[in-house]
């Protein structure tokens, strides 16, 4: 059994436009809290004793709502007014959705020493919306959406030093947002897409620990219209992280 519990620290700058589309400033909202806490049990599908090089784990976990998903903060606009009001959903620690988790692993040792890994994680999330108003001008962007979730690795760890249980991870991962959510409607403000990203990385096991750093770069992004876009025949905006640094 593991469990999930993050910690969010985030903020978000954009521009303080005119009425002309000018840029006359910046605007910094804020985050933190604990986001959304996830439990995720998993067994092997075979004796790890009688089958060492090569296995299959299946897992299940539950995302529970416990991160804030209407956290506020101050706007500023160019005539030097303020609001305030929820600040964007990619910075919410939660999102107000109870998520049901599936988790594939599997390996074969090749060569007595290289092995080849494959991870799947989906988080399926059946409410539509929550409620939370999001400040946008469009009505079919009024309260944000809750998404499912994707999570695709595959890859080689292979030993530096079998002496200090150090490897070298090279893999590429996949991550994304669908524009339709596989259970519930998919209405409300969501920013669908899909994140590529090679992953070279280390991996050190000492007894019955393990510890990974990873810097995941991406190498393709795309940002699906959603639900709310195709509505109203337009294209969202999006932002992507060149790279990630991941410890686990």
């Amino acid at each position: 059994m593991g469990t999930s519990v993050p910690l969010v620290i985030a903020e978000r700058p954009q521009a303080i436009r005119q009425a002309d589309r000018a840029i006359v400033g910046r605007n910094v909202t804020e985050s933190f809290g604990i986001g959304d806490v996830a439990l995720l049990g998993s067994a092997w599908i075979f004796d790890p004793a009688e089958n060492p090089t090569a296995n299959i784990s299946f897992g299940l976990g539950v995302k529970f709502p416990t991160g804030e998903d209407d956290v506020e903060d101050d706007f500023r606009a160019a005539d030097r007014t303020v609001t305030r009001r929820t600040v964007d959903q990619s910075i919410q620690p939660g999102n107000g959705g109870f998520g049901a988790i599936v988790d594939v692993r599997a390996f074969p040792l090749l060569f007595d020493t290289v092995t080849v890994f494959g991870h799947g994680t989906c988080l399926f999330e059946p409410r539509e919306t929550n409620g939370v108003r999001t400040g946008r001008s469009l009505a079919s962007e009024a309260v944000m959406s809750v998404a499912d979730q994707y999570l695709r690795r595959i890859g080689l760890a292979i030993p530096i030093s079998r002496e200090h249980g150090l490897s070298l991870l090279l893999g590429g991962r996949a991550e994304a947002v669908p524009v339709r959510d596989l259970i519930g409607g998919s209405d409300g403000f969501r920013r669908p897409g899909i994140a590529v990203s090679l992953e070279p990385g280390l991996v050190w096991a000492n007894g019955p620990h393990t510890f990974s750093v990873s810097v995941p770069f991406a190498v393709y992004r795309n940002r699906w219209r959603s639900v709310s876009d195709r509505a109203d025949g337009r294209h969202g905006d999006a932002a992507f992280a060149d790279y990630l640094i991941l410890f686990g």
